[in-house]
Parts: structure tokens; sequence; C-alpha cells
């Protein structure tokens, strides 16, 4: 009986990895690109590269845990973030929420192709190459664009510093 219950809940234990696998690893990769940390250093440039201004919104698409968006509220500028990952969402609000940022800072869970980003001054983002070309097409005028890593096909950087480039659109 007991080997039973040993093996019922060892059983229960495996679904649930394999669920959180499968939400956390895969379904990204389905509907997005893979989750990959900003490190600091690159937020830091991020930060000086924008010369966000409190009259700026900014939008970090895919926004994992909410570092970046962190980072722009913490200056005092509203930072919206868009994720696609259940878990990285309902983390970063959790994060938000205890920092005492929720009046600045907001995470969606949404596929930010399907939003309206005309109203956002700034967008950072940190996608693969393969997102770039449709993304492009995407960006609100007027805007100051973060990439980290990867460049646009069409726009051309005003400045580059590290990883992190500067688009004007």
């Amino acid at each position: 009986m007991s080997l039973l219950i040993f093996l019922l809940v060892a059983l229960i234990i495996l679904i649930i990895l394999l669920i959180g696998f499968i939400v956390f690893l895969l379904y990204p990769f389905l509907f997005g690109a893979g989750f990959e940390a900003t490190d600091k250093k690159s937020i830091e440039t991020m930060l000086k590269l924008a010369q966000p201004k409190k009259i700026d919104k900014v939008a970090d698409l895919g926004s994992g845990t909410g570092n970046i968006v962190i980072a722009f509220a913490k200056k005092g500028i509203q930072s919206v973030g868009f994720e696609i990952n259940p878990l990285l969402v309902w983390y970063s609000r959790r994060r938000i929420r205890r920092l005492g940022l929720s009046h600045l800072a907001k995470i969606h869970r949404a596929n930010f192709f399907h939003e309206n980003l005309s109203r956002f001054s700034i967008i950072t983002i940190f996608q693969y190459s393969y997102v770039m070309p449709k993304l492009e097409s995407h960006l609100p005028k007027n805007a100051r664009i973060l990439s980290n890593k990867w460049l646009f096909p069409s726009l051309k950087p005003k400045k580059k510093q590290g990883r992190i480039i500067i688009y004007k659109t």
C-alpha cells in the first residue's frame, strides 16, 4: 500500500514538472521567443541611451522577469511589459507589487504583435533575429527603439554601446 502511494505521489510530481516544462520553456518557443534575461550592465546602458523623461512611456516587448520595466519605473517612468509566458507574467507582477511600483509598472500577458504600440515613446526589445523583420513594421513612429543584440534589417542604428543598439523611427 505504501509503495502504491509513493508511486502515485511520484507520478503527480512528474506530471507537475512536465506541465511546468511545457509552460515555461516550450510554450514561448511555439508562440514567440525563449527567455533570456537582460544583464544589469545592458539595462544601465539602455537607461543611459534612452535618456527617459517623465513624459515618456516605455514598452518592453517580451518582458521576461520584468527587469527592464522595473528599472525604468524606479526612474519614475511609466513602463509596460508585454510577455506571453504566464509564469514570467506572474513572477514579474509579484516583483512589481513587492517593490511598490504598481503605480508606474504594469505587465500584460499578451503577444506584443497584437498590441497598439503607438502610445509608447521608448521600446525595448531582446528578441531573436527572425522576429526583427516582422517587428520592424510594427514599431511606432518617432520612438526610440533599444535593441539588445539583434539588428533590424532596414533601420539604421543611431548609436551602439556594448550590446545595446538604439534606433529612432
